[in-house]
């Protein structure tokens, strides 16, 4: 498996990172919260999965970094960057994630995680406690896993949770699952990491560089007392979007708020 790593140091944990508002959330949790001796702290990014994003991401990644290492003891390695194609292939977990999937929409990138986490035991994967309607991940743990909470973390269950659900999820741990994404912005503005947060990159169809303000994720920042990270524009173009949804539904107010942001020059 392709991988960019300090092979001379063993870390403690790994923990999945995306440069997102939650997993990035979880690497100054890791600072701000840590007890004890001080750990060896390898954030992993997956490279190679379609993200037009990417290339924003690793920067803002590279960026935050020397900003987390200021912030607490512990020592937190330079970007680990896995290349999704080097991942071995495993066709029970494969298996596995069809047969949940075909009950549940949930995301593709949990499939190719979960192999990546049977390499990575433990790896810590960054799914909050909705403050509303369930994603497909936390609809999944609802409806199919258990957790348990030790060493001041979540693990799956596996005598309590559906083999299937095992198999897919028994290999990450949830170092936030029972925290809210509000109580998260609460906590980031507590510990004073507000410039550490202006740096993550959340935005799926970035526009002149910038957050597009109406893709799922834009949306889920406007929702959560988060509007500071997005642009002027992109306020503007996720008020848009939901006055087009109201009148022609979600799916197709993506398409009208597209034409009508041309009309009004909120592409600039």
């Amino acid at each position: 498996m392709e991988e960019t790593l300090n092979q001379e140091i063993k870390p403690d944990r790994y923990v999945l990172w995306t440069g997102g508002f939650d997993s990035t959330f979880r690497m100054i949790q890791i600072q701000k919260e840590h007890v004890g001796e001080p750990e060896v702290v390898q954030p992993v990014y997956v490279s190679g999965n379609g993200r037009k994003s990417e290339a924003i991401e690793i920067q803002r990644m590279e960026k935050m970094i020397p900003m987390l290492r200021e912030i607490g003891v512990n020592e937190i390695l330079d970007l680990m960057i896995v290349e999704k194609d080097s991942i071995p292939a495993n066709e029970e977990i494969s298996a596995a994630y069809n047969r949940i999937a075909s009950e549940i929409i949930l995301g593709t990138q949990y499939e190719w995680l979960a192999r990546l986490a049977l390499e990575y035991p433990g790896i810590e994967v960054g799914i909050e406690q909705p403050n509303g309607e369930y994603g497909g991940c936390s609809k999944a743990i609802a409806t199919m896993g258990s957790m348990e909470h030790r060493d001041n973390n979540y693990y799956v269950n596996k005598e309590k949770s559906s083999p299937d659900f095992s198999l897919v999820f028994g290999n990450f741990t949830f170092p936030i699952h029972v925290i809210t994404e509000t109580r998260m912005v609460e906590l980031v503005h507590e510990w004073k990491c507000e410039n550490i947060i202006e740096n993550i990159w959340f935005c799926f169809v970035p526009i002149n560089g910038e957050p597009c303000g109406y893709c799922r994720p834009c949306q889920q920042k406007m929702e959560c007392d988060m509007e500071w990270l997005i642009p002027d524009n992109g306020q503007k173009r996720y008020k848009l979007f939901k006055r087009a949804a109201k009148v022609v539904g979600t799916r197709n107010s993506y398409a009208v708020t597209g034409f009508l942001c041309r009309k009004m020059s909120l592409y600039r």
